[in-house]
């Protein structure tokens, strides 16, 4: 359930090319850096996120007040959506230390977002999750990019997770080329749903090719008619798996 969002360490609210490179975030109660709202043409990379309480980097609208997440999202303008941000090359690790319930990347209501060769690790419940809200009708979401990330010792609390994780339609958007593994054997969990890839409800429009995990440990909930899965599991080559994650910083 969505209580309420944290105040991070650092906002960004209603801005355009704001960049983060080589920065370092560490030893936080709740989030570290949150493009919370009508950001545009920024970027995330190169950055460290460690021992963290909350959720390493969050990015776009999860609405507050009552929203009803079953219905479509759309603010009177469009352009409150945060658009055009590349989050690459990031370390998030041993983040959601307080708050079991966050992720290592969180993209809520956004477009035309890259999330790529990042290195997940540590997490108590998902690695990346992109999409929010619970329907296949259209909320503005779009052109979303999972591409070559690393996720790996992943719901350590939690289930009902996955190493990457969706929600809702999102047309045009693509999961590629990722690594995902070492699901943990959590503790706490009163079933098995932990997967490397899970398409939560509504989750469509993505064509999702040559992910790599050690077993085809998959699941969906009510998705949409237009996802497109190729070559995924233990037979994606060599060559993708090891090109997953941190290429070398600058």
């Amino acid at each position: 359930a969505w209580i309420a969002r944290p105040e991070a360490a650092v906002s960004v609210k209603g801005a355009e090319n704001i960049h983060f490179d080589n920065c370092v975030f560490e030893h936080l109660g709740a989030t570290g850096l949150d493009y919370r709202w009508a950001v545009t043409n920024s970027s995330v990379t190169n950055c460290t996120f460690t021992d963290i309480g909350g959720t390493g980097l969050m990015i776009g609208a999860f609405p507050d007040n009552g929203f009803e997440t079953h219905v479509p999202f759309k603010p009177l303008n469009e352009n409150e959506l945060c658009a055009s941000i590349l989050i690459k090359n990031n370390l998030i690790t041993e983040v959601t230390n307080e708050d079991w319930g966050c992720v290592g990347i969180a993209a809520g209501y956004v477009k035309d977002v890259t999330i790529a060769h990042n290195e997940v690790s540590y997490v108590n419940y998902s690695g990346i999750c992109v999409g929010w809200g619970w329907t296949l009708l259209e909320s503005g979401m779009k052109n979303n990019r999972i591409e070559a990330n690393y996720v790996h010792h992943f719901a350590r609390r939690l289930y009902d997770a996955g190493g990457l994780y969706t929600l809702s339609y999102q047309p045009g958007s693509v999961m590629k080329n990722n690594r995902i593994e070492n699901l943990i054997d959590s503790p706490y969990a009163t079933n098995d749903r932990a997967f490397y890839i899970y398409f939560d409800e509504a989750t469509d429009g993505y064509t999702v090719e040559n992910n790599w995990c050690p077993e085809k440990r998959f699941d969906s909930n009510q998705p949409g008619p237009h996802n497109v899965w190729k070559l995924n599991g233990p037979d994606v080559s060599k060559k993708i798996r090891q090109s997953a994650g941190i290429q070398k910083r600058k």
